[in-house]
């Protein structure tokens, strides 16, 4: 470097050659450093500065030439340059004579308000130019940044903050006081205040909002709200909070406001009372003239969470299928908005439609008896069949967190209708419950403050007026005061602690008729009747309005509306097709917050009071950082196993206080609000420690809940720390969701020392699962024998338990000569010697061995001739143990032209030769979130190569080379595949077939021509396998090729390997348990799956495909 500088000082006339010279000869020397290379692309530096920064972060972490010293809250010393320090961080720059030279005493600092995890965070992110965000991170991370005044690190950290979502940390004053400069410009955070509003104005951290943040929050279609009310008195308390210095802002509160959607009576009596209002004059300008417009309400923009909305169920879309589509009235059109859909194999018996996370029923279906029935699942589109003890007609369902609800109904006139069962999904079973008295069919029904209530119904030929009422929790009836109006195949709705009754069938038909229960009072009151006499339809609630939708009687495609604030009905928006069946999507509010049981609620009812205020509490806990607790002794002994098991705990009196150490007092409030309520909370940075302490407590109930949520959860960092592990190590054979998790996260948890604290049950119930994830059995056994050889003494002994888990026959033979017939314990044990000589004589082992998940050859099916309007795609597996394909999945989408690929868990599959038109715009397909995706590109191109990184999908080649930095020459109808941040670039067509292969460096933006293929092939297929791209067929100078090589990445050499059994072109691949396998494509027996045996370099045969005309891409 050195000499190039004085040569290029020297020799001025030459200094742009030099210039090109002096950057190839930096990139030659970066391209020999292999870990600058890792760390480029690990880091997210560009130019030139990436040496210099590279060569500062080695000389930080050797601490070579650190002048400057950085001290933490907890005294960890971090020793920096301080020229970097100055450089990177505008606060220390602020600082008078900081950055001096010259000034003494300045070689150290101390960020008392950060820890020096926080720190050691900011100090990495300076010296590498990223940083790993973390959920109990992030919001230090922001703080410090700000306090710091790094804005890049701060922007960075509040786009993190908001993809965690978290509301603990987005609502606490601190991260608001911090973030509130750049809500304004930063639409998520208007997004997550907007959604979130109803919670977030109750905090104090709202008070915090400057003027410009609280406008862009609130002048937002998708600002959750109850009703526009609400955010007028939400706008005027945060004005109130800080009067003097925010009545100036009344204005600019005003004129955000949807005049349109506030009821008169509250402009008159609160909008034009309101002094801060009357005495401006724009303001009463505004009202006036607003008020004077009858186009007003159809032109202004309404909230989305004002808006009617609704699902469609529809039978008849075809004899296969049940079509269900989600619509919102949109008030400023008079119209329905164009809906989304979801398509379900049809089915009999639907019991109703789960949507986020709630479930409508169809409880007025039909009349058919059934036992079980099926639950169309749009959050997860599967299905959910729900068995009940016999089959009945007219019963009532209700849901409860995981429980189904199965109230009254009968088979024949002969059965009694007082039956009641509750279904859990958690446990899939059926559990009798207290019949109802009397028996009921086809009453309507609502869950409110955890209680059931039944509302009239038809016994003995007739409707009648009674009502009654579950406890869910104590499994008790109750009759309380009957309707007015006897009534059958009602609806029933909860707001604002009233039961809403409408319409139903009464003894001389369809009522018009309505009622009220108000809950406290315990009486029924008549409102005034509906427009139209309906029964069984459906009702939803939206700011102000009770909407009737669908059902029976006289005009049933009409919408019918009941305005709760002036009790008048008004006609709403026409329906569709009155033959489909329209489901509310409101959501009651109903609370469960505590989960006690039985006859104790009320005694722990008190007992909670006395414990909040303080009332007999004779015994004290302390916590690590000296919090005390105050409590009763007696209730911790009945509750706490771990102090019961303490010697003369419960019988020395004068034991009045324990310090327990290793628990920090948010930890032990948790544990006693638990005792106490009978519920908790989880969050996902705490409910770990919940964990530890009900382990160590042995409150078996709170640590099956904390382990349950600890896996819905699913964080690596965890689940795979060995602390966890030991908790729960005992409870893994009995829990499936662990099992599943350790199973289908084997390859990186096998890697973890957590992995050696299993115990041998817990193992085997991990290894012994079809959805077990591993390269292939091999891997089971070597994990297997690792994990025994880590306490060899101790765990020689269970050899067969490990032996008996293997699919044998999924197991190479040189690998069961090599490895398993060399292993001592293995060769001394008789029982798994004749274990290997029995199933190594059985021919036909392998058709009966069931395959793991992660074996099975599994592919997409595109047709597009399924119907005129629909793509149909198709997930199938191929069995081995039958020799068969199974579907077990499908999606349909809307036809639609140019499609470039299929997106399928977060991957794309490019139809890379799908067609030779010209085209500039392709859709991607959407399988994960059920959607299409446009991609624009600048030039029409065909022949183009496609292939994804990250969130990128690169363009290359093709008629026309327009690209970020154009591909030396060109290329058409090349092969590719992307390996250690570089995508290769195999073969192709110019004028001619070629052999050339190039390589793009992703991060560096620069290509590089490297050894060429022994044969010239375009239209050829590649895959990446343990450092080897394995290239296979294409075009020759004449016809379709059987030819095949393989590239050793390190080595730089082409190889050839054996050929297909026959030529194919344009093929997909997969590798799957040491097998290549070509699908599809153009050439001999296209229909014809060939796979090739990367062990033994065979090709053999593999299945059939059912439609050569279709396209098939593995996966």
């Amino acid at each position: 470097f050195k000499s190039i500088k004085v040569f290029k000082r020297k020799a001025y006339g030459s200094v742009k050659l030099l210039n090109s010279l002096y950057y190839i000869f930096i990139i030659s020397i970066m391209e020999e450093d292999k870990d600058f290379s890792r760390w480029c692309g690990e880091y997210g530096r560009k130019s030139e500065s990436l040496k210099l920064m590279y060569q500062l972060k080695g000389m930080y972490e050797r601490n070579e030439m650190c002048d400057f010293i950085i001290k933490s809250s907890d005294g960890k010393e971090f020793h920096v340059h301080k020229l970097i320090i100055c450089a990177s961080i505008p606060y220390f720059r602020s600082l008078k004579d900081f950055c001096d030279v010259y000034s003494e005493n300045k070689d150290a600092v101390t960020l008392d308000m950060f820890s020096s995890e926080t720190i050691e965070l900011i100090i990495n992110y300076i010296y590498n130019g990223k940083i790993e965000f973390h959920k109990d991170t992030v919001s230090d991370v922001v703080n410090a940044a700000d306090y710091l005044k790094i804005e890049s690190l701060k922007n960075e950290a509040m786009e993190k903050m908001f993809d965690f979502g978290d509301k603990n940390i987005l609502f606490h004053e601190k991260v608001v006081l911090c973030i509130e400069s750049s809500i304004t410009k930063y639409k998520e955070a208007q997004k997550f205040y907007g959604e979130n509003f109803l919670e977030f104005s109750e905090k104090e951290s709202f008070y915090l909002l400057g003027i410009e943040s609280l406008i862009s929050i609130l002048d937002k279609e998708y600002l959750s709200v109850p009703n526009e009310e609400f955010v007028f008195n939400s706008a005027m308390k945060w004005m109130y909070h800080d009067y003097q210095n925010r009545k100036q802002y009344i204005l600019d509160i005003f004129s955000i406001l949807r005049i349109a959607y506030l009821d008169n009576s509250f402009i008159f009596d609160k909008i034009l009372t309101e002094p801060t209002i009357i005495n401006n004059v724009d303001c009463r300008d505004k009202i006036k003239e607003l008020s004077g417009s009858k186009y007003l309400r159809k032109f202004s923009i309404e909230r989305n969470s004002y808006q009617l909305k609704c699902l469609i169920y529809n039978d008849s879309f075809n004899n296969d299928l049940i079509h269900i589509e989600e619509k919102n009235f949109i008030q400023s059109s008079g119209e329905w908005s164009p809906p989304s859909h979801v398509f379900f194999e049809k089915t009999d018996h639907v019991l109703g439609i789960k949507y986020n996370n709630k479930i409508y029923f169809f409880q007025y279906l039909d009349l058919k008896n059934y036992g079980s029935g099926v639950i169309l699942d749009m959050d997860n589109r599967s299905t959910k069949r729900v068995s009940f003890s016999n089959s009945r007609s007219g019963r009532v369902m209700e849901q409860s967190n995981d429980k189904i609800f199965s109230i009254g109904g009968r088979g024949s006139i002969f059965e009694s209708a007082d039956l009641v069962e509750c279904y859990s999904f958690r446990n899939d079973n059926v559990t009798a419950l207290e019949p109802i008295p009397n028996g009921i069919i086809n009453a309507a029904s609502v869950i409110f403050n955890n209680n059931i209530y039944i509302i009239g119904g038809v016994l003995d030929y007739g409707a009648i007026p009674n009502v009654k009422k579950y406890s869910i929790y104590k499994n008790v009836w109750e009759e309380i005061h009957p309707i007015n109006n006897a009534r059958c195949n009602a609806s029933a709705i909860v707001y604002n602690n009233r039961i809403f009754v409408v319409g139903g069938n009464g003894l001389t038909g369809n009522l018009n008729s309505c009622e009220v229960y108000d809950i406290e009072q315990g009486i029924w009151s008549n409102i005034p009747d509906m427009p139209y006499k309906r029964a069984r339809a459906s009702l939803s609630i939206k700011k102000d309005f009770l909407y009737v939708v669908g059902g029976v009687g006289e005009e049933p495609n009409r919408i019918m509306k009941y305005n709760l604030l002036q009790s008048t009905w008004h006609e709403g928006p026409l329906l569709d097709d009155l033959k489909l069946r329209y489901e509310d999507k409101d959501f009651l509010e109903w609370c469960d917050k505590y989960d006690r049981k039985f006859e104790p609620f009320k005694l722990m009812y008190q007992l909670k009071g006395m414990y909040e205020r303080n009332e007999m509490c004779d015994f004290v806990i302390k916590s690590s950082d000296g919090k005390e607790f105050h409590i009763h002794k007696l209730i911790i002994c009945a509750s706490i196993p771990y102090f019961r098991s303490l010697k003369n705990f419960t019988t020395n009196c004068s034991e009045n206080a324990v310090t327990l150490d290793l628990f920090p007092s948010e930890t032990i409030e948790l544990v006693i609000n638990y005792i106490y309520n009978g519920k908790m909370e989880f969050h996902k940075d705490t409910v770990s420690d919940i964990l530890y302490a009900a382990d160590y407590l042995q409150m078996e109930s709170l640590k099956n809940e904390a382990m349950e949520k600890l896996f819905d959860f699913g964080d690596k960092n965890i689940l795979f720390y060995e602390k966890v592990i030991l908790c729960i190590e005992s409870s893994i054979a009995k829990y499936k969701e662990a099992q599943k998790f350790y199973g289908e996260n084997f390859l990186e948890f096998s890697e973890k020392e957590s992995f050696y604290l299993l115990g041998i049950e817990s193992l085997i119930s991990i290894l012994d699962k079809n959805y077990l994830n591993v390269l292939n059995e091999e891997f089971v056994f070597n994990s297997a024998m690792k994990w025994m050889y880590h306490d060899y003494q101790n765990r020689k002994q269970y050899i067969l338990n490990i032996f008996s888990i293997l699919r044998i026959a999924y197991l190479d033979n040189s690998f069961i000569f090599d490895k398993i017939l060399t292993e001592p314990t293995i060769i001394n044990n008789v029982e798994i010697r004749d274990k290997i000589r029995e199933s190594s004589g059985s021919k036909y082992l392998r058709k009966f061995s069931i395959e793991r998940d992660s074996y099975q050859l599994r592919c997409l099916i595109y047709n597009d001739s399924y119907g005129n309007n629909l793509i149909y795609i198709e997930e199938k597996n191929f069995i081995q143990s039958f020799g068969g394909w199974l579907s077990p999945s499908h999606t349909f989408f809307k036809k639609t032209d140019h499609v470039l690929g299929i997106k399928y868990n977060n991957k794309i599959y490019f139809f890379q030769y799908l067609d030779l038109k010209n085209y500039g715009s392709e859709v991607i397909l959407d399988m994960d979130n059920h959607s299409k995706k446009r991609m624009s590109f600048s030039k029409f191109r065909p022949g183009r190569v496609m292939e994804q990184f990250n969130d990128k999908i690169f363009s290359i080649g093709g008629k026309v080379n327009v690209f970020e930095k154009p591909i030396p020459n060109g290329v058409t109808y090349a092969a590719s595949v992307v390996f250690n941040n570089n995508i290769y670039i195999i073969g192709g067509k110019l004028k001619e077939v070629l052999s050339n292969v190039q390589k793009y460096s992703i991060y560096r933006n620069i290509w590089e021509e490297i050894h060429p293929m022994n044969y010239a092939r375009c239209k050829a297929s590649a895959i990446v396998y343990n450092n080897r791209i394995f290239v296979v067929g294409g075009n020759g100078l004449e016809s379709e090729l059987k030819s095949c090589e393989v590239y050793d990445v390190e080595l730089g050499v082409w190889s050839d390997i054996p050929d297909m059994p026959y030529k194919r072109a344009g093929a997909s691949l997969s590798i799957k348990k040491d097998f290549l396998y070509v699908f599809g494509g153009d050439g001999e027996e296209s229909n014809r799956i060939m796979k090739y045996n990367l062990l033994q370099s065979t090709w053999h045969n593999g299945p059939l495909l059912g439609d050569s005309k279709l396209r098939y891409i593995p996966l």
